[in-house]
């Protein structure tokens, strides 16, 4: 007896030691908020001037820009009108305006215009482009490179001031709810007799918020729900059919991660309110049933004689073999108690619990 309390013991621990793992592993964690920093740079970036120079003479001309951030679309200048050799022109032409970046390309480009901003019709004169990784603040002048091929031999450079405020960005972050909540469901329910009792499931969540029921399909059921509430659905008004009924239950939290779980009752009922055994009815072949295990009674005693019989005596008690010798039973589905709800093996036609009759 004290071997089987310790046994007892040992199991009741580990079974609690594994829910409590579970618990740990399964619940969920709230969602978790996290703030990062980051630099970036306030730039403005201004063309203050462009001198032109030529190794030639030639009469006056004129001068636009164009300019390109980051590879998008240009922007132009006013067309300057009667530059010479020599010249600069004073332009104080912003093109960022405190943009916030942690970076940056431009390209300026020079043209000599013949026709309008016509450049099929213009010539290119040259370019000046660069990039800051990160910005900075400084100002100087650039050297415009000449197009490759060109027939001019007019030079410029570009005067161009650059300001770069930092500025320190702060970044929040969510990282949601992934795990579902978790869900402890009955077993699937047998009943050969009036069906009693409900259904029941727990749910557990750290962040949970509304269940349906669905039984064939239907929703019957749905709410609100606290983590640790029970969902039960009664079973009482089940009647008998061929297919078990399929009640499912899915738990939804506040991130929408959902669980669920699916219980089924079978009822095998005759028209009279009997269990169905082998197609037909347990109350009306109950005396054929007891026959039948009477006669497997009285075979089976017969073989066990005639094994033993030269083993047994009257004054010797039966073989220690015999004494414990036992039959494997085949499981069984159980039958419900229609008075205290309590299972009982299949075939009991006396409650092992209550006491009352089984029909």
């Amino acid at each position: 007896m004290s071997r089987i309390a310790s046994n007892l013991g040992t199991l009741l621990i580990v079974m609690l030691i594994t829910l409590g793992l579970l618990t740990m592993i399964t619940f969920v964690t709230a969602d978790t908020v996290r703030e990062t920093a980051y630099q970036s740079y306030s730039v403005t970036l201004v063309v203050d001037e462009v001198n032109v120079i030529e190794d030639r003479d030639f009469g006056p001309g004129e001068i636009y820009l164009k300019a390109s951030i980051d590879g998008g679309s240009y922007v132009y200048t006013s067309i300057y009108e009667n530059v010479y050799d020599g010249d600069t022109i004073t332009l104080d032409w912003t093109i960022l305006d405190g943009s916030e970046r942690d970076s940056f390309s431009v390209r300026i480009e020079v043209w000599e215009s013949d026709d309008g901003y016509n450049e099929n019709s213009n010539d290119f004169l040259g370019y000046v482009e660069y990039s800051r990784s990160p910005p900075t603040t400084m100002s100087g002048w650039h050297d415009a490179i000449e197009p490759i091929g060109g027939i001019n031999d007019l030079q410029a450079r570009v005067l161009i001031s650059e300001t770069a405020d930092s500025i320190t960005t702060t970044a929040t972050t969510t990282t949601g709810d992934t795990t579902s909540p978790t869900i402890y469901g009955d077993d699937d329910f047998w009943f050969y007799s009036t069906p009693i009792g409900f259904a029941e499931w727990i749910l557990y969540d750290d962040n949970p918020d509304r269940y349906v029921v669905i039984q064939d399909g239907i929703t019957i059921k749905s709410g609100i729900w606290e983590s640790g509430d029970s969902v039960r659905i009664s079973l009482s008004d089940l009647t008998s059919r061929t297919e078990p009924y399929i009640f499912e239950i899915s738990a939804y939290d506040t991130s929408n991660n959902v669980a669920t779980d699916e219980i089924k009752v079978y009822v095998h009922l005759n028209e009279e309110g009997s269990a169905y055994v082998a197609g037909t009815s347990l109350g009306d072949n109950f005396y054929l049933l007891g026959g039948g295990i009477a006669l497997l009674a009285v075979v089976g005693a017969i073989f066990l004689f005639s094994r033993y019989r030269g083993s047994i005596s009257v004054s010797s008690p039966l073989p220690i073999s015999l004494a414990r010798e036992e039959r494997q039973v085949p499981t069984q589905p159980m039958v419900v108690c229609p008075f205290c709800g309590s299972k009982n093996p299949f075939g009991t036609t006396i409650c092992t619990v209550c006491g009352s009759g089984i029909s």
